[in-house]
């Protein structure tokens, strides 16, 4: 079903009259920007090196303290009273 223009108009005004025109600016900033593909290794990489990143911020101003486990492994004990094992692809939650 083809809808009108009309139509097409009052359903974009549902959201609010100042989100009329902002999708129809994201749908074509998506179809016109250049996205290279990453691969599912470089994906995770990144998402590992983003989790050490805010578990670091969190150590850094007191939320978090971390120390190394004679196996190689990392305990992490939130200033909420949580603890997680950290291991080289795994993040647990023991308490």
């Amino acid at each position: 079903m083809v809808k009108s223009k009309g139509r097409r108009r009052a359903a974009s005004l549902k959201a609010g009259p100042e989100m009329a025109g902002r999708a129809k600016v994201a749908a074509s900033h998506a179809k016109s920007r250049k996205v290279m593909p990453v691969s599912r290794e470089r994906e995770e990489t990144r998402a590992k090196a983003y989790a050490l990143r805010c578990i670091a911020n969190l150590v850094e101003q007191g939320l978090a303290h971390m120390e190394r486990l004679p196996d190689g492994e990392s305990k992490l004990r939130l200033a909420t009273g949580e603890v997680y094992r950290l291991g080289k692809d795994t993040l647990r939650r023991i308490v």
